[in-house]
C-alpha cells in the first residue's frame, strides 16, 4: 500500500516538473513585446494617459523619458503593461504593449499579438502560458488605443 503512494506521488511529482519545464520553454521562445513608433509624440502621449485613466491602468513606474502603466498584478494571471519611452531624441517615442505574468515559478513578459500558445504541437498538447481568452481581451482593449492614435491594429 505505501509502495503505491509513493509510486504515485513520484508520478504527479515528474508530471508538475515536466509541465513546469514545458512552460519555461514556451515562455522563452515568444516574442515579448509589440512596439509602435509614435509619430506625434505631445499628442499622443496625452491620448495614451487618458485611454489608462479610462481603461483602469495605473502609472507604474515612470521617469523623464520612460512611462509604465499597469493594471491588476500579475500574481494568478498576467497584467497587461503599457510602456512609452523615449527612444532617441526628444521628438521620437515608441509604444510597447505586452503582459507581465508569474505562474508558480515561471515568470516573464508575452506579446499581445501572439497567437499560437500550445508550440508542442496541436489538438490535446496544449501548454497554455495565460489563457487564450485573456489574452484577446487585452488584445482587443489595446486595439482601441491603436485606432485612436491611427497606428496599425494588432491581428
Amino acid at each position: 500500500m505505501i509502495k503505491t503512494y509513493l509510486l504515485l506521488f513520484s508520478l504527479v511529482s515528474v508530471l508538475f516538473w515536466l509541465n513546469l519545464a514545458g512552460r519555461t520553454w514556451c515562455a522563452s521562445r515568444r516574442r515579448s513585446r509589440c512596439t509602435f513608433d509614435l509619430p506625434h509624440a505631445t499628442a499622443s502621449l496625452s491620448i495614451i494617459e487618458h485611454w489608462c485613466k479610462r481603461y483602469g491602468y495605473t502609472l507604474y513606474s515612470s521617469s523623464s523619458t520612460r512611462r509604465c502603466y499597469q493594471r491588476g498584478s500579475c500574481l494568478w494571471y498576467g497584467a497587461p503593461r503599457i510602456e512609452v519611452f523615449q527612444s532617441g531624441t526628444a521628438w521620437e517615442w515608441q509604444l510597447q504593449a505586452y503582459v507581465q505574468f508569474k505562474s508558480g515559478v515561471i515568470s516573464g513578459e508575452l506579446a499581445l499579438d501572439e497567437h499560437a500558445l500550445h508550440p508542442l504541437g496541436s489538438g490535446d498538447s496544449k501548454i497554455e502560458i495565460l489563457p487564450m481568452r485573456l489574452l484577446n481581451t487585452h488584445r482587443l482593449e489595446f486595439n482601441r488605443l491603436l485606432k485612436t492614435l491611427n497606428l496599425p491594429l494588432l491581428p
